[in-house]
């Protein structure tokens, strides 16, 4: 890897920790204000307040502020090399825009990868423990929009869950056999 590339590589990670870093910490001080009140009534000790606040922050937005600051990153480090003049620069000294670009492509691809690891681990488990925290004893929660649900050799697909009346729309079996191939769908 040469040392532009390098350069904005290192300068797109570095804008997309320092802008994911900020806006968590803005909205964990919103959380913080709007749902003080849970927080001093469920929780007795400032641990589990901050327990509970480092487990609702990730689970609720951090999906949705991953892409957000990999956007803003590259807009950041190219706007920022182009107030410089650094964009001028590098096209006059015969350096192809596409050399600019893929450091910022390959960045955006670690990001994707790091992103579905974490999808995949560590909010998964973050939403569970809010879930459980948010309605104790509850082995289901009903919400709005799709799920999945496991259970032996099935897999059922729920499009919409009504909690008032306890009833479920666009559900969808797949049956399994013990080589875990499809034997049957079924659509209700």
């Amino acid at each position: 890897m040469r040392i532009l590339s390098r350069y904005f590589f290192a300068s797109s990670l570095s804008f997309f920790v320092i802008v994911l870093l900020v806006t968590l910490t803005v909205i964990a001080l919103i959380e913080m204000l709007v749902h003080f009140d849970d927080l001093v009534e469920h929780r007795e000790k400032v641990g589990g307040a901050l327990s509970y606040l480092l487990i609702r922050v990730p689970s609720i937005y951090l999906r949705q502020l991953i892409p957000i600051a990999s956007f803003a990153a590259a807009f950041l480090c190219l706007g920022l090399a182009a107030r410089r003049q650094e964009i001028i620069a590098l096209k006059s000294g015969g350096i192809p825009p596409y050399r600019i670009a893929l450091p910022l492509l390959l960045a955006a691809i670690l990001l994707s990868t790091a992103t579905l690891f974490i999808n995949e681990t560590l909010l998964l488990g973050a939403t569970r423990e809010f879930t459980r925290l948010e309605h104790p004893g509850q082995s289901v929660v009903f919400r709005r929009g799709s799920f999945w649900y496991h259970k032996g050799d099935a897999f059922y697909n729920v499009r919409e869950a009504d909690r008032e009346t306890r009833t479920l729309r666009g559900v969808r079996i797949f049956r399994l056999d013990q080589q875990r191939r499809l034997v049957e769908a079924l659509r209700a």
